[in-house]
């Protein structure tokens, strides 16, 4: 009885696994004019007039793509929240793109957490994988990733893929990285809304934080997660 229903639910999580996907391949279906709009030239332009064609389902349509950039990993993001910020301003833009943030981070917290290590090798490398397990046992998961999430620069699509991986729990995830995300995707956001408005000074000093922010994580992004290892070991 207990194998049975063991096998029972195996096969409702590999019905339910093979759901997720389907959904998954089905809204890239459907999303492919946004997709294509992104890679053409002036992609911003392109997302712009594409969500402003969908009417009063346009905010969907803002959802929806930045569900796909999180999932599909060569679209940049930095398009999707630009055009966010241009159409719908700092506050709209940010709660939309949030609630995409969402949507695909628990989706790929999912798909991962039930395909386990093999499928996440394909994807990134051992060195990745490993430093996420030493940050596991450091006993302070929690902590380390929302400090990888707050820093610019980091490649925090890459960083959900792993923590599916740990014992860290969904909800749990899903707080400490929506929040974490918030600061920085708030003010380029900022710099896009003020930049359409014609507004300026702002803009531009954010923006430059920003980018001299970005450029340091990305530089010194090995460095930063070693210090954060040998620290907190």
């Amino acid at each position: 009885m207990a194998n049975k229903v063991a096998s029972r639910g195996n096969i409702l999580r590999l019905a339910g696994l093979i759901a997720i996907l389907v959904a998954m391949g089905v809204a890239a279906f459907m999303m492919w004019p946004a997709i294509r709009a992104v890679f053409e030239q002036g992609g911003i332009d392109g997302v712009v007039n594409l969500v402003k064609d969908q009417g009063s389902m346009g905010m969907f349509a803002m959802i929806g793509v930045q569900v796909l950039q999180i999932i599909v990993a060569p679209i940049p993001g930095e398009v999707v929240e630009v055009a966010a910020g241009m159409i719908y301003g700092s506050l709209l833009g940010t709660l939309l793109l949030t609630v995409g943030n969402i949507i695909a981070s628990s989706l790929i917290f999912l798909v991962v957490h039930k395909l386990g290590a093999p499928f996440v090798q394909e994807m990134v490398s051992t060195k990745s994988l490993d430093r996420f397990y030493e940050f596991e046992h450091s006993g302070k998961l929690s902590v380390l990733t929302f400090i990888l999430f707050l820093l610019p620069g980091m490649p925090k699509d890459t960083f959900t893929y792993l923590l599916a991986l740990t014992s860290m729990e969904m909800k749990q995830f899903l707080i400490l990285t929506t929040t974490a995300r918030l600061p920085v995707l708030f003010a380029t956001l900022l710099v896009a809304d003020g930049y359409a408005d014609g507004n300026l000074v702002l803009p531009t000093v954010v923006l430059i934080a920003l980018v001299v922010a970005s450029v340091v994580g990305i530089a010194k992004r090995d460095f930063i997660m070693s210090k954060l290892v040998r620290k907190d070991a």
